[in-house]
């Protein structure tokens, strides 16, 4: 009598064992070659053994959660080509488990190593890639992202010559490079209020300030007038690129600051298209173990499985660098970023599944 439930879980430890193979492999290279690039990287700045150390492995969860996707591909090549070869997959089919069966355990598995991904992996890859830009900048001595969004609305910061500048606002439009309800506070090193500057609106370009009805506070007096200019060193564009890019911030996390960042006006299609690549991040993960499905060849006497296998991974890193490329293309084409992320994921899905019918019925 078969026994399928220890079948089961001998499939699901083997393919688990290959899971985490391929992982510690692309730990081990990603380690290796973090090393490298922070040698290369720093190599004018004096590094302590502490920093030289944090650089490597801070990044090391971010890397790894970017290429995750891959790692289910490759561990179900290698688990339907090790049972194949030990002909233990003739020995299982002939026993009546229909393939579907096998099909489904890397799937399954793929799926749940994605969600672990987003719980855990995902939350420790953001802080790891903050901390390394906190060592990075202090290395370098370049300023950090000096600008902010919170509930009140956007702060940020400009030393211009010998005086500082906070700024907020209400709301920034990036195309017309315009600013809503802005004050300038401009004190000097020590401290002291300099001036104060309140406006319904201004424009941001050609490197200066051009502020419509600005009230002026000094410590000795207040006046107005219909226009003020003030030179800065900021622009639109370097404000937008100085707040934090989306992989750092937390999939936990994201929602709320794409919704700060929306009311702010500024463009917020990036960060919609990063939280649901990690959102659907377990589904991608399964569509590639369907692709990976295809590969499976029950001939034994096939001199030409090494050529398999590598055809195999080429087309999967194919198939995992069009996905980002497609995404991108419908996202910016003006699909909503939900379907720009998921379109091309069932896509792979359905494909797949349209092939591993066909194979069943031969």
């Amino acid at each position: 009598m078969i026994n399928y439930p220890t079948i089961i879980k001998y499939l699901a430890l083997r393919f688990s064992w290959y899971l985490f193979l391929i992982s510690f492999v692309i730990i081990i290279v990603l380690f290796i070659s973090n090393a490298f690039d922070v040698l290369q990287k720093f190599k004018s700045v004096y590094l302590t053994p502490n920093d030289f150390w944090l650089l490597i492995l801070l990044k090391i969860p971010f890397l790894f959660n970017e290429l995750s996707t891959i790692i289910g591909f490759v561990s179900t090549i290698l688990f339907l080509r090790y049972l194949s070869s030990s002909n233990e997959l003739i020995t299982i089919i002939g026993s009546g488990i229909p393939i579907w069966r096998i099909f489904a355990i890397p799937i399954i598995a793929s799926f749940l190593f994605g969600i672990s991904l987003i719980a855990i992996i995902n939350p420790l890859g953001t802080f790891g890639f903050t901390q390394y830009d906190k060592i990075e900048s202090r290395l370098n001595n370049t300023p950090q992202s000096s600008f902010l969004i919170s509930s009140s609305g956007i702060f940020f910061y400009e030393h211009y010559e010998n005086t500082n500048r906070v700024i907020q606002a209400k709301s920034i439009n990036a195309i017309k490079k315009s600013i809503s309800d802005i004050t300038i506070l401009i004190v000097d090193n020590q401290n002291q209020l300099i001036k104060r500057i309140d406006a319904q609106a201004a424009v941001l370009d050609d490197g200066r300030f051009v502020l419509h009805h600005p009230l002026i506070s000094t410590p000795a007096d207040t006046s107005s007038s219909a226009t003020l200019s003030l030179p800065t060193n900021l622009s639109i564009n370097n404000l937008i690129q100085s707040f934090r890019p989306p992989e750092m911030i937390s999939i936990w996390h994201l929602p709320e600051s794409i919704d700060k960042i929306s009311n702010s006006g500024l463009p917020i299609l990036n960060y919609q298209l990063h939280f649901f690549k990690q959102l659907f991040k377990p589904l991608s993960m399964a569509a590639m173990v369907l692709l990976a499905c295809w590969f499976l060849s029950l001939n034994n006497r096939d001199n030409s499985a090494v050529k398999n296998v590598i055809l195999a991974l080429i087309i999967g890193l194919f198939t995992y660098f069009l996905l980002e490329i497609t995404l991108h293309i419908l996202a910016y084409g003006g699909l909503a970023p939900i379907f720009a992320t998921l379109l091309p994921i069932l896509f792979i899905i359905l494909i797949s599944n349209f092939v591993i019918l066909h194979f069943q019925e031969a």
